[in-house]
C-alpha cells in the first residue's frame, strides 16, 4: 500500500482522537507512523522528509502546549477577577454611564468632569429618543454634580424605565460642541456572571467593572 503522496503537513482535519475535527498531535504521530509503515519500498521516505515531518510534529506539540497554558492562565485570571467583583458587594462605586434606570418618584444624581469654563446642557431622552428633560447650566468647570428630580422639564411625572442621559457643552447658539462622559454613583447590589464575565448591579443597572472609576465604603 503506497502512501508516499500523503504527508501529515497536508492534513488539517480528521476524525481522530481529538474528537472535534482538528488534527491533534496524537493523530499527527499515528499518521506519520502509518506513512513509514506503508511506504513504497522502491521509493522510501527520505531522511530530509522524515526530519521535516518530525519538526512539524514538534512545532505542533509546542503550539498546543502553549495554547493549553494560555487558556489555563486566562481561566485563572478570570477567576481572580470574579473574586474581586464579589468583594465589591455593598461598596459604593462610581462608573461611566449613558443611561439611568428610573423608578416612580425616584431622584437621581450624576456628574461630569469639565476642564474649561463653559455652558452645559443636560439632555435626557426616553427609549424612543424623545427629549423629556433638558436643563442649561451656565459657566461650569471642574467636577460638576447634577441633580435630576426624575421628572419631565414641565414637571410632569415620568414612567419607570431606562432613560439615556448626555451632558454637552453648548455654544451661544445652543448647539452642542462637546460631549462629556457621565458618571453615576451607587451601591453594588449584586454581581452577575451569566455572560462569562462579571457585571455589577448598581442602581438597577448592570455595569461592567471596566467602567468603574472610583470605589468607596459607605459612610
Amino acid at each position: 500500500m503506497q502512501m508516499s503522496g500523503v504527508s501529515p503537513a497536508s492534513i488539517t482535519t480528521t476524525s481522530g482522537s481529538s474528537g472535534n475535527g482538528i488534527l491533534g498531535k496524537d493523530d499527527f504521530l499515528r499518521l506519520l507512523v502509518a506513512q513509514i509503515r506503508h511506504q513504497d519500498p522502491l521509493s522510501p521516505l527520505s531522511n530530509e522528509e522524515y526530519v521535516s515531518q518530525l519538526t512539524q510534529f514538534s512545532m505542533l506539540e509546542q503550539l498546543q502546549n502553549m495554547n493549553s497554558a494560555f487558556s489555563s492562565q486566562l481561566a485563572m485570571q478570570q477567576s481572580v477577577l470574579n473574586s474581586q467583583a464579589l468583594e465589591l458587594l455593598g461598596l459604593r462605586v462610581t462608573a461611566a454611564t449613558s443611561a439611568i434606570r428610573h423608578e416612580a418618584g425616584e431622584e437621581h444624581e450624576f456628574s461630569v468632569r469639565v476642564d474649561t469654563v463653559g455652558d452645559l446642557e443636560v439632555r435626557i431622552r426616553d427609549n424612543r429618543g424623545n427629549l423629556v428633560y433638558s436643563r442649561r447650566l451656565e459657566d461650569r468647570k471642574g467636577d460638576v454634580t447634577i441633580a435630576w428630580d426624575g421628572k419631565k422639564s414641565d414637571g410632569g411625572n415620568l414612567a419607570p424605565g431606562t432613560y439615556s442621559v448626555e451632558v454637552v457643552r453648548v455654544n451661544e447658539a445652543g448647539a452642542a460642541v462637546e460631549n462629556f462622559t457621565v458618571f453615576e454613583s451607587g451601591v453594588v447590589e449584586g454581581v452577575d456572571f451569566s455572560q462569562g464575565y462579571a457585571m455589577l448591579r448598581v442602581a438597577g443597572q448592570d455595569v461592567p467593572i471596566s467602567s468603574v472609576v472610583r470605589i468607596e465604603r459607605e459612610r
